[in-house]
């Protein structure tokens, strides 16, 4: 990149805020690297672009200009600066430009790109780096009589001299040696031009291994003795876009010439459109797999909830008879015996008004963790009711439950509750499931326990 002080960058934007933002973006990207200009509409600019030209110091080598703007829009603006000055590069900002005023932009200015309003800074930044660092393109013209190579260099010079450079090669070898530097430096050649008659290789052999290379140019072959075959295999094979015949008229060569410019212009920018829409997929399926984790993830997180007491984060009162239906079928099914406990932390209503409910939410968590963390992995707890609790007890007889209850309670009465000098005791009644028993008797039936322990002083479990 150029990065002398006379080189100059203009703004163009009937909207002061956005003219502002953009050149306080270029200038602190850019710093000091480039003079930066601004007007607020397409008269204004020319005066200024008139200016530089005639100037002996400074020199324009881009314009970033809005598309709708009053006197003249940003579109016809280009277009009119490019046919005078073909070698200022051109940006094109717009929020509203049609799509048929963006193509013919794109066309008759060349665009090196046009950015949707608002920007994004990057983008910019990649845009204006690219149109700055885009040296001249190149026409490459092949042919092995020199004559012929000095008249096609003298009629292209005049006509398109200013933006492109002119490379002669007599032969398909030299060719493809020039090509290979100038890919290298990451040249655009947008047009080749080659003889067919060559000695070594002709011109359809050349175009053919010119194909193999990647290579995007539009490619015109020059003959006065090409064979049918030949020029249906360049066709085919070569990437030829058109046959001039030798001797050529001038007019109409200039013209193939511009339009195979032209040409490759709307097909790297339909490449490079292509390019960002693949990018533009990507970001957009990224963000429907995004969006998709977020709906798993919440999906989870309502099933969690459904499944959840909000307070204690255990089984609520649904799920765990959820599970203990799905135990009762599984001991039918097998033959298995299994018990529940339905336990309740006695005198919570004393400890709700003395020291107040938020005590007795804490309390309720408490009891809970050392619930959760002293029963088995396969049992399941689920909070039944307020100070209630349902434990499941899968393939276990009373016998196992009741020394499993008394070490629960064991550990609640020995665990002290911050802030307060309360020992915290439960109760809990217990049901065996037998052949022809309910889940509705069983929790009857541990129910009808757990009243006769309170009745008996709490503090204590109680089965038949």
């Amino acid at each position: 990149m150029n990065t002398t002080k006379q080189e100059v960058i203009l703004c163009v934007d009937d909207d002061p805020t956005v003219l502002h933002s953009l050149v306080s973006q270029l200038q602190e990207e850019l710093f000091d690297a480039y003079i930066i200009e601004a007007a607020s509409s397409a008269p204004e600019a020319i005066e200024i672009i008139e200016e530089i030209q005639k100037s002996g110091n400074t020199k324009l080598v881009l314009i970033v200009s809005d598309w709708l703007m009053p006197d003249m829009k940003g579109d016809e603006f280009l277009i009119q600066i490019y046919e005078k000055y073909p070698s200022i590069r051109s940006i094109m900002l717009t929020g509203h430009a049609s799509e048929a005023a963006v193509s013919e932009a794109e066309e008759k200015a060349h665009l090196t790109c046009c950015l949707s309003k608002p920007w994004d800074k990057n983008e910019l930044v990649v845009a204006i780096e690219e149109a700055l660092n885009r040296s001249k393109q190149v026409i490459l013209c092949i042919d092995d009589e020199q004559l012929i190579l000095n008249s096609l260099l003298a009629q292209m010079k005049q006509e398109h001299g200013e933006r492109y450079d002119i490379e002669l090669a007599m032969s398909g070898e030299e060719g493809f040696e020039i090509l290979e530097e100038l890919q290298r430096d990451n040249v655009h050649i947008p047009v080749i031009v080659t003889d067919y008659i060559m000695p070594g290789m002709t011109g359809d052999v050349f175009l053919k291994k010119l194909v193999d290379t990647g290579s995007n140019s539009m490619n015109i072959m020059l003959t006065g003795q090409a064979t049918l075959e030949g020029v249906i295999d360049s066709v085919n094979h070569g990437g030829l876009y058109r046959v001039v015949t030798k001797p050529w008229d001038e007019k109409d060569f200039l013209l193939t010439l511009k339009q195979a410019i032209q040409s490759y212009n709307l097909k790297m920018n339909l490449k490079q459109r292509t390019i960002e829409l693949q990018i533009l997929n990507k970001e957009l399926e990224q963000k429907v797999l995004d969006r998709t984790l977020e709906l798993e993830n919440e999906k989870e997180k309502f099933r969690v909830m459904s499944l959840t007491d909000e307070l204690t984060q255990i089984l609520n009162r649904r799920c765990i008879l959820h599970n203990l239906d799905s135990e009762m079928a599984r001991s039918k099914r097998y033959k298995h015996s299994f018990c529940i406990a339905l336990i309740d932390i006695d005198n919570f209503k004393r400890i709700n008004d003395t020291y107040g409910h938020q005590m007795g939410d804490e309390v309720l968590i408490i009891i809970t963790k050392i619930i959760s963390q002293t029963i088995r992995s396969t049992d399941s707890i689920g909070r039944y009711g307020g100070e209630e609790f349902l434990i499941v007890y899968p393939e276990t007889s009373s016998d196992q439950v009741l020394d499993l209850l008394n070490n629960i309670q064991n550990k609640i009465k020995e665990t002290k509750i911050p802030k307060t000098d309360l020992t915290i005791t439960v109760s809990g009644g217990l049901s065996q499931y037998s052949d022809g028993i309910t889940a509705d008797d069983m929790i009857k039936e541990a129910d009808s326990f757990l009243y006769k322990a309170k009745e008996n002083g709490k503090d204590r479990f109680e089965f038949k």
